[in-house]
């Protein structure tokens, strides 16, 4: 079956979400353990240990995809959305966990 690469991008927004509210959800239950008045330093460390993990977890989930889209001729094109995505979804995670 031939894929386009509109339909391999939603294949990684579908398991990236999930990723991103998972991983959203802890760091919001180990933020809120945290004094930020007290403790703003160990806010912004666990702050970036999320965001790494975040990164690391969408790098994992693109790499699947594209190990299962290697046919695909726009390859080079689907490397390049879906590095813009991760960078969006990393984005959208420093943006929401600041207010946290």
């Amino acid at each position: 079956m031939h894929r386009d690469i509109d339909e391999v991008g939603v294949e990684f927004n579908f398991q990236a979400k999930e990723a991103f509210y998972s991983l959203y959800g802890r760091y919001t239950n180990a933020a809120k353990k945290l004094n930020r008045e007290k403790d703003e330093n160990v806010f912004q460390l666990t702050r970036a240990q999320y965001c790494h993990a975040m990164k690391a977890e969408l790098e994992k989930i693109a790499m699947s995809v594209l190990e299962k889209n290697a046919e695909l001729q726009e390859i080079t094109q689907l490397k390049r959305n879906l590095t813009n995505r991760i960078n969006d979804y990393l984005q959208e995670f420093m943006m929401k966990s600041q207010t946290v």
